[in-house]
């Protein structure tokens, strides 16, 4: 308790205040598990730098994928070329995590094949910036049918599952370009350091190639 509290710069009062509303969990009775505390202070960090629509971010991914940003005008466009020359690759992170609606859930491990066909999903993408594909689902919904899988697979919402979805609205298009760029901004905000780095670089190069 008291080293969580130290890594946050709270004290212990707060951290079971967040424990309670469900910010942070425990690993024992009075041990708070560290990967939420490293969790809480990432999203904390994050929010200290105001973010993109969820319409600009994934225009700026479009960009960097050399695909087409039409969907902002003339004028907007024309600050987000601008922007994207002046950032790196985690200030890019921060501001594109309104891209999407971050869920987790657990589902039986027999269905995990069948849900990973019914979602945009992100694992080629993973092996393409040089990750082993996983066993565990991870890819995009739309909103509109994210409760349709979510009654047909009886998946359960946890903070740490084995299904993670990213929920975003009807009208963006994702397609076999951008979803590596997309996916690289999901591994930038991972804990592990591998995942992490390999999102980090692959945003890195992206970016260096738009500068040109």
């Amino acid at each position: 308790m008291s080293a969580a509290a130290a890594r946050l710069g709270v004290t212990t009062k707060q951290v079971r205040r967040l424990a309670l509303e469900g910010e942070i969990d425990y690993a024992a009775r009075g041990v708070v598990d560290a990967t939420s505390v490293e969790q809480f202070l990432a999203k904390r960090n994050a929010n200290r730098a105001r973010a993109w629509s969820q319409e600009t971010a994934w225009a700026a991914i479009d960009l960097l994928s050399e695909q087409d940003a039409s969907r902002l005008g003339a004028s907007q466009l024309s600050r987000l070329h601008k922007r994207l020359r002046s950032i790196n690759a985690e200030e890019l992170v921060a501001l594109t995590r309104n891209r999407a609606a971050r869920q987790e859930f657990t589902a039986h491990a027999s269905s995990l094949d069948e849900i990973r066909s019914a979602i945009i999903d992100s694992s080629q993408a993973e092996q393409l910036l040089g990750l082993v594909q996983q066993q565990d689902v991870s890819g995009y919904i739309s909103e509109t049918h994210l409760g349709r899988l979510v009654e047909q697979f009886s998946l359960i919402e946890t903070r740490r599952g084995n299904v993670t979805l990213r929920v975003i609205s009807e009208s963006t298009l994702i397609n076999g370009k951008n979803i590596v760029i997309a996916t690289a901004l999901d591994l930038a905000e991972s804990l592990d350091m591998r995942e992490r780095n390999a999102g980090l670089n692959a945003l890195a190069t992206a970016l260096e190639n738009f500068h040109e």
